[in-house]
C-alpha cells in the first residue's frame, strides 16, 4: 500500500468509525427508551440499565455499518474533490481504479466487522439481553415487590403480593396475566416461594385457583390445585429462553438449522429470509463504495456539481437498499424474491466495471 493509498483509507476509516459511532449512539438511545421501565419500575441503577440496553448495539452494527461507509466515502470523496486533490491525482495519473482500491480496505474492514456482528455477536448481544431481563424479572418478585402494591412486572403481567416473610415465604399472591390477546389468565394462591429449577426462576404456589377466561367469548373456566408452578423466565421480551427467536440464531443456525427446530418447523420461510439479509448485509460495503467512486470518479470543480453526484450516488445507494429491505418482507411470502437484490447488486457493479474499464481503455489510448 502506496502513500497515498494509506492517507485515503485513513481518513476514509476515521470518518467511517465517527459516523458509526455517531448513528448508532442515535439508534441505541431510540431502543434503550424501550427498556426504560428497568430504571422507572424495576428499581435498577442507571448503570445497569446502560450496560443491558448496550447489548443490542452489535445488533444495530449490523444495520447502520454499510450506511455510515457509504456516508463517510461520499464525504470522503466530497473533501478530496474540495481540496482539489481528486485533480491533482489525475493529473498525476492516479486512475479510478487506483482509486477503488483505496477505498477497498474500508469496504474490507466494514464487511468483516458486519460478517462478525451477524455470525456471533449481535445474536449473541440479544442472547444475553433477554437472558439479563428475565433476570429481573425474577429479581421484581424476589426483592422489588411490595405487600398489599400491585407491580406490573412485563407488559400484561401484573402481580399481587399480601405478605412477605423474611425466610421467603409469601402469603397471599395474585397474578394476572393478559400478554395472551386470546385469553386472559389469572392465578391465586395462598402461599408462594420462589426457587431455581434447571436455571430458571419459577415462583411455585401452593393451595390456589387457576382461572381462564376468553377475551371474546367471556367463557370462564377455573380449576383448584394444591400446587402450581408459573415461569418467571416468560415474562422476558419474546417466549421462552430456551427457544430463541429467528434474529438470536448465529448465522450457522440459519445456514444448518435444525430439523427438528419447533420454531423452525413452523416458520422455514423466515430463516431463509434472515439469513439472506445477513449475507446482503456483508456485500453492500464494497458496492455501496463502488456506487460512489462511479459519481466521483472525475473531479467535481464546483460545488454544484459536488452536490449533485452526492445527491445521484446516495439516490441509488437508498434505493438499493430499499430493494433489499422489500425482498426481505416479500420473500417471506414469495422466496424468489429473496434474489431481487443479488440481481440489482449484479447490475450495479456489471456497470460500474463496465465505466471503469472504459475508462481505463481511453487512459490507455491518450497516453500511448
Amino acid at each position: 500500500m502506496g502513500a497515498i493509498d494509506r492517507y485515503i483509507c485513513r481518513t476514509m476509516l476515521a470518518s467511517f468509525f465517527i459516523v458509526l459511532l455517531t448513528i448508532t449512539a442515535l439508534f441505541w438511545v431510540i431502543q434503550a427508551l424501550r427498556y426504560i421501565d428497568l430504571v422507572t419500575n424495576r428499581g435498577q441503577a442507571v448503570l445497569v440499565f446502560v450496560a443491558i440496553t448496550s447489548l443490542i448495539i452489535p445488533f444495530l452494527i449490523t444495520t447502520i455499518a454499510p450506511i455510515a461507509l457509504a456516508v463517510s466515502t461520499l464525504h470522503t470523496l466530497n473533501k478530496l474533490s474540495a481540496d482539489s486533490e481528486l485533480t491533482v491525482m489525475s493529473a498525476a495519473g492516479f486512475s479510478t481504479w487506483h482509486l477503488f482500491r483505496a477505498f477497498s480496505w474500508a469496504a474490507v474492514v466494514a464487511s468483516v466487522l458486519v460478517l462478525g456482528m451477524v455470525t456471533y455477536c449481535g445474536p449473541k448481544g440479544l442472547r444475553m439481553l433477554r437472558d439479563q431481563i428475565a433476570k429481573i424479572n425474577a429479581d421484581v418478585v424476589s426483592n422489588v415487590l411490595k405487600p398489599n402494591q400491585f407491580t406490573s412486572i412485563q407488559g400484561g403481567v401484573t402481580i399481587f403480593i399480601r405478605e412477605r416473610r423474611s425466610d421467603g415465604l409469601i402469603r397471599g399472591i395474585i397474578i394476572d396475566d393478559t400478554r395472551n390477546p386470546v385469553e386472559r389468565t389469572t392465578v391465586t394462591a395462598d402461599a408462594a416461594v420462589i426457587v431455581e429449577l434447571d436455571d430458571r426462576p419459577i415462583i411455585s404456589l401452593q393451595n390456589g385457583i387457576f382461572q381462564r377466561r376468553g377475551t371474546k367469548s367471556g367463557d370462564l373456566s377455573m380449576v383448584a390445585f394444591d400446587r402450581y408452578a408459573f415461569d418467571l423466565s416468560q415474562l422476558s421480551v419474546g417466549s421462552q429462553l430456551s427457544q430463541y427467536s429467528i434474529r438470536e440464531r448465529y448465522l450457522w443456525d440459519l445456514l444448518l438449522p435444525s430439523s427438528t427446530d419447533p420454531l423452525y418447523l413452523k416458520q422455514s420461510k423466515q430463516f431463509r429470509a434472515e439469513l439472506h439479509d445477513r449475507i446482503l448485509g456483508m456485500l453492500y460495503p464494497p458496492v455501496f463504495t463502488l456506487i460512489a467512486l462511479i459519481y466521483f470518479r472525475a473531479p467535481r470543480t464546483n460545488r454544484i456539481g459536488r452536490a449533485r453526484s452526492i445527491a445521484q450516488a446516495a439516490g441509488w445507494i437508498a434505493l438499493l437498499r430499499l430493494i433489499g429491505v422489500v425482498s426481505n418482507v416479500l420473500g417471506t411470502s414469495s422466496p424468489l424474491m429473496l434474489w431481487l437484490p443479488y440481481v440489482a447488486i449484479g447490475l450495479v457493479c456489471g456497470v460500474a466495471l463496465h465505466l471503469l474499464a472504459n475508462e481505463a481503455r481511453v487512459r490507455a489510448a491518450a497516453t500511448s
